[in-house]
């Protein structure tokens, strides 16, 4: 196909080492039923075959125009896309995902329904086939229509949004300054870019599936120490050009720490066991200052979120602990799924053999739940109160039904869930039998002690 002249959309891909996935994204990004596309391909120094698989398809597209950049960058690399872009409007793609046919048709629709708005975001998905899909977006409940930024502040930081699900006006982009963070090996570096696009634009939403993600291709665990920093990095960069405008930066302050935890625990998922704690540290150090500074506020966090940020800034080291028993625990889900899913009886065996080899061989963190701590009264009413919030999620009732269940006003149980009042002992032990008993939490709490083996007859014998 010819290059189009005038196109209405840039689409920028960065690639490294994408052979095994780029044919699939291209024919995505090429088949579009909107026509005026150019695609920008910013190749980073790829060894293992996607420059020659990039030429092919250029050889017989002209709308595809091949640059190289040796940076070292995604950030620069994406850079380096907009500057040579030539349409009003860009679009950003990961080299192993894969857009719908009518995905620009539909944004650029929206530009001219909303034309007050510089971004439209769509919703994106990890899912394989088209069931998945819709249980994955069904969970946006988002009305199908745009939303002016202004309006939305809160609503904006709190979707679950990349980069890569937007369509951005190159005249709002150059205008604000907005750039990748482009230190050399660190990552996608898309952190910075999608902070700063919601804090400077007029937002569209498209309320429907645009983008697809592949859930595989961003699994990788980091073992190298020197990326541990690498998210914190690329933040305190976020952090210098909000404070460029005083105004921003006192406007967007809680956001940014909000999203300097959940990016960071993004990072620390994926970290190895032993890097870990360098990050958590840095992260206790990091928030507590900001507190200091009155920059940070608890209430931007959901309980579930706000229940893991509290046991942070109380001990790193326990943050850690906790993150490696979820670990386990997850080993062990995966285990119990593959036992379930086995036909044969060799078969189920072999899988349960593998379960009881990993439940021995896993490196179980080494806490201090002694057996005498197992009956301290002050113990176990703590930390009941610290997974107070998580538990009464996964059972579905709201503060004002577990007020009820504990004879208190709601205001009061909601104090005891903000970790501003102590769990009374009656309290933890109606708590205790009602999560025990309950299907969905019964495994959290005998995971986190909370539920010893004869538990009646060792408090009798320490003459509780």
């Amino acid at each position: 196909m010819t290059a189009d002249i005038n196109p209405k959309v840039s689409i920028i891909i960065a690639t490294l080492n994408s052979a095994d996935h780029i044919r699939e994204c291209l024919d995505s990004v090429l088949d579009q039923t909107v026509e005026g596309i150019e695609v920008l391909v910013v190749d980073m120094g790829s060894n293992d075959g996607t420059q020659g698989i990039v030429r092919e398809y250029a050889d017989r597209d002209k709308r595809i125009r091949i640059l190289s950049d040796n940076r070292g960058s995604a950030g620069h690399a994406k850079d380096m896309g907009v500057d040579k872009a030539v349409a009003p409007y860009v679009f950003f793609i990961e080299p192993y995902d894969t857009i719908n046919r009518d995905t620009i048709e539909h944004m650029l629709l929206n530009f001219e329904s909303a034309p007050e708005c510089d971004v439209v975001i769509g919703l994106a998905d990890f899912a394989v086939n088209e069931e998945e899909r819709m249980n994955d977006l069904s969970s946006w409940n988002i009305d199908h229509a745009a939303y002016t930024k202004e309006a939305h502040d809160d609503m904006m930081f709190r979707l679950n949004v990349s980069e890569f699900e937007g369509l951005y006006s190159r005249e709002f982009l150059k205008r604000e300054g907005i750039m990748h963070y482009s230190e050399p090996g660190a990552g996608k570096q898309d952190i910075a870019f999608k902070f700063l696009t919601l804090a400077g634009t007029r937002l569209g939403v498209v309320g429907f599936g645009v983008y697809h993600r592949r859930r595989e291709a961003r699994q990788e665990s980091i073992i190298d120490r020197r990326r541990v920093f690498d998210t914190c990095a690329e933040l305190r960069y976020l952090e210098q050009m909000l404070k460029r405008v005083p105004e921003k930066w006192e406007k967007f302050r809680y956001a940014f720490w909000q999203d300097y935890f959940h990016e960071n625990l993004n990072t620390y998922e994926r970290l190895s066991g032993g890097l870990r704690p360098m990050l958590s540290a840095r992260m206790h150090d990091d928030i507590k200052g900001s507190i200091r500074r009155g920059d940070f506020n608890s209430e931007h966090f959901d309980a579930m979120t706000r229940s893991s940020l509290e046991l942070l800034l109380k001990s790193p080291k326990r943050f850690d602990e906790d993150w490696k028993r979820k670990d386990w625990d997850r080993q062990m889900d995966t285990a119990e799924r593959q036992i379930e899913s086995e036909k044969s009886v060799e078969a189920g065996r072999m899988a349960r053999t593998a379960r009881i080899e990993m439940e021995t061989a896993i490196d179980f963190p080494e806490n201090d739940r002694t057996e005498d701590k197992y009956m301290d009264k002050s113990w176990l009413r703590g930390e009941m109160g610290r997974d107070l919030a998580s538990l009464r999620l996964l059972v579905g009732l709201t503060t004002d039904e577990m007020g009820a269940i504990l004879g208190i006003s709601p205001s009061m149980y909601k104090s005891i869930e903000a970790g501003k009042r102590e769990v009374s002992w009656d309290q933890f032990m109606a708590l205790l039998f009602m999560f025990h008993y309950n299907e969905r939490t019964e495994g959290v709490v005998e995971s986190l002690g909370l539920y010893p083996d004869n538990l009646k007859e060792r408090l009798n014998k320490k003459g509780a």
